[in-house]
């Protein structure tokens, strides 16, 4: 378990019993010696934590740790189709699944982890709550598809950076939030106002990650510092840099020519671009609105022990360096 859950004890407890019925639910699964490192190494149950804390805002269910492992379960098969999109070579410092069982099990892995989140998951909700987990599913499939079409591009929106990031991230943030306060049969308000925290939340935390892949340290990161070049992505601090240095310069035309294929090839160049033009800098100012955002959500929550929770999480993920 990562010990940044520590400081919180019963929350901390309850993610162990996740971790056991994540492991449980997959002991059929067929190539289980492959996601077994992947499984042991569990990260930083972000999604499942979210979803214990929103529960927490009406009558917990019993089968509430149950819905955290379908979540993570969710979330794992993301990583490894992710992985397979991404061709990571490393996660959470171990080699990628398709690395160590092949593109096309990787693929059939995540297809079945994602049916088996859901044959967890779904008979816990009601007829009018299937669609919150449906369009999240969707959502997050779309985003893969958009960030792949436009792979290699430099140049690339802030608006549709936030929209990919929205469903790739967010999207399972406000998943878990949300689903934790609708098992738990919590207010209309607070189920809202959770939605809108997980948002805030999924953006700011994929910023602080896009930042690190160009300021963090791989060894914390437990996966390749510089991935995002390497794959083709223009994210946060590269969109800001060259809309920092489109306006300073007086042949703008010229300047949207000169710039070299987004590949590892120029990952240099373009790690020197970002720092010349103050990228990191202006992303980390960037994410603070929605950390603002965030944090005003939270102040609209009940004074349960659970809002002061959410209120050191975000901080403390904002300013994590892994």
């Amino acid at each position: 378990m990562s010990d940044f859950w520590k400081p919180y004890p019963e929350l901390y407890n309850q993610l162990e019993l996740v971790h056991k019925k994540t492991v449980e639910a997959v002991h059929n699964f067929p190539l289980l010696e492959s996601i077994e490192p992947l499984l042991m190494q569990r990260g930083k149950m972000l999604r499942p934590a979210f979803l214990l804390i929103g529960s927490k805002y009406g009558k917990q269910p019993d089968t509430i740790i149950d819905a955290a492992a379908a979540i993570e379960l969710l979330h794992i098969a993301t990583l490894l189709h992710d992985d397979v999109l991404d061709d990571a070579a490393l996660r959470r410092n171990v080699p990628t699944f398709h690395i160590s069982a092949g593109i096309k099990n990787a693929i059939l892995a995540g297809d079945w982890l994602f049916a088996k989140s859901i044959s967890l998951i779904a008979p816990m909700l009601k007829q009018d709550q299937i669609p919150i987990l449906t369009t999240a599913a969707q959502r997050i499939c779309s985003s893969e598809i958009e960030q792949d079409i436009r792979k290699g591009k430099v140049f690339t929106s802030t608006r549709t950076y936030l929209r990919t990031i929205a469903g790739k991230t967010a999207a399972l943030i406000t998943l878990a939030l949300r689903s934790g306060a609708e098992l738990a049969q919590a207010e209309p308000a607070i189920k809202i106002t959770l939605q809108r925290l997980g948002y805030n939340i999924g953006i700011a935390f994929q910023i602080q990650d896009d930042i690190l892949d160009y300021a963090g340290d791989t060894k914390n990161l437990q996966k390749p510092t510089g991935k995002d070049i390497y794959e083709g992505i223009c994210t946060l601090p590269l969109i800001l840099a060259l809309q920092k240095a489109t306006k300073q310069s007086s042949q703008q035309q010229i300047f949207n020519n000169s710039l070299p294929p987004l590949t590892n090839a120029y990952k240099s160049y373009y790690e020197n671009f970002v720092q010349k033009y103050n990228g990191i800098q202006d992303a980390v100012q960037f994410s603070k609105m929605y950390i603002t955002r965030a944090n005003r959500e939270i102040e609209t929550l009940p004074q349960i022990p659970e809002t002061e929770i959410l209120k050191d999480i975000v901080k403390r993920l904002i300013e994590r360096q892994y």
